[in-house]
């Protein structure tokens, strides 16, 4: 399969992850189970996040998901080129740059997340931000 072809597969795939997560954004979300990853929605109660707090949270990690889909195709496609120019025994200067380039989407994907962290934080009061942290050490503390 042509490189051409795999990315336009891939846009098309983009495109409808796209679809289902502007679907799932709109999706009540579901009570928890035991095998369901609490997040910061499910502590609004406890740490009394107002209604504007709850919308402002919300749209920044609908941003963070609409980059991290577009950042996991770009991955996706820099992973393929390298598998390629391996396969094909490259010129070396060629796997260097595709190494590089795959490195720095990941890289890019680490700093939307910790960039996405920060904003959530900011929306916080001072107290609702410790007492996030402190849910967040316990919740990493009772992980296997």
């Amino acid at each position: 399969m042509s490189t051409r072809r795999v990315v336009q597969s891939l846009v098309g795939l983009v495109f409808l992850i796209h679809l289902l997560g502007a679907a799932v954004a709109q999706t009540p979300p579901n009570p928890p189970t035991p095998q369901t990853i609490k997040t910061i929605f499910d502590y609004k109660t406890d740490l009394k996040l107002t209604d504007e707090q709850d919308r402002h949270i919300r749209q920044i990690l609908l941003d963070l998901n609409r980059e991290l889909q577009l950042e996991q195709a770009k991955h996706t496609i820099a992973v393929y080129e390298l598998q390629e120019f391996i396969k094909k025994e490259a010129d070396l200067d060629q796997i260097r740059a595709a190494l590089d380039r795959e490195a720095a989407i990941r890289a890019a994907i680490t700093y939307a997340d910790i960039a996405a962290t920060r904003k959530i934080n900011k929306v916080l009061l001072p107290g609702q931000l410790a007492q996030w942290r402190s849910i967040q050490d316990a919740a990493r503390n009772h992980q296997p």
